[in-house]
């Protein structure tokens, strides 16, 4: 009989390794929040964790007995970004929000908004998109979101189904829904991303225009 081979282990996520006291919490707030000013200038390859520890008024200690890596603080920051932008996608996509704007205002306006806060944590983005390729936990929190993001965008548009002239609007609003994070992701993450070489008022546009023709949308008549 041939034995079965054994079952290798996964190996385990570096993170953070907790805290018990406040001022130990007070400690790991401050290098998380160093952590994002360093990859905001630099960018994450070039973070070091010795000049994260000093802006955080910490020692290198500090930081491993708080995180295993600059890998484990790349996780926990991802988690929390994830966390905030899942709250803000249900917020800013709220259906009472939008009562009375029709699609083509709803992209313009949300795509704006939203392209302000990926500017805002680009470089965590960047870091976390090359990881999702080879980490299942970077993986699995983008996935959520996007989903997310996907959900909330299609609900939202549906509920304008009647200014939709497209034969089979559930299908084309999903379409619409997919080529807004592709070309959100080709804009921000990709390297190099053709959407990048235009404005981005025109790269809004562009896309809306994009959007709303595929879609057929019937746009209102303007107030005489």
């Amino acid at each position: 009989m041939v034995p079965r081979p054994a079952r290798r282990a996964e190996p385990r996520i570096p993170t953070h390794l907790g805290y018990q006291q406040k001022r130990s919490r007070e400690t790991f707030e401050r290098l998380l929040a160093a952590g994002e000013e360093v990859i905001a200038e630099k960018g994450f390859d070039n973070l070091s964790v010795s000049e994260v520890a000093a802006r955080a008024g910490n020692t290198t200690g500090a930081f491993y007995r708080r995180f295993e890596s600059k890998e484990g603080l790349l996780q926990v920051l991802h988690e929390r970004y994830v966390e905030r932008m899942s709250r803000a996608v249900e917020k800013s996509l709220a259906p009472e929000r939008w009562e009375f704007a029709d699609i083509p205002e709803i992209l313009e306006r949300w795509l704006g908004e939203t392209l302000v806060v990926a500017k805002r944590n680009r470089d965590i983005n960047r870091a976390s998109a090359q990881r999702q390729f080879t980490d299942k936990h970077f993986a699995a929190r983008e996935a959520m979101l996007r989903q997310k993001t996907y959900d909330h965008l299609s609900q939202l548009l549906l509920l304008r189904q009647r200014s939709i002239g497209h034969a089979d609007p559930p299908a084309a609003v999903g379409f619409v829904a997919h080529q807004i994070t592709a070309m959100m992701n080709d804009r921000f993450f990709l390297e190099p991303g053709p959407a990048r070489a235009l404005p981005e008022q025109v790269f809004i546009e562009q896309l809306v225009e994009s959007c709303v023709s595929y879609l057929r949308v019937r746009r209102r008549r303007p107030r005489s």
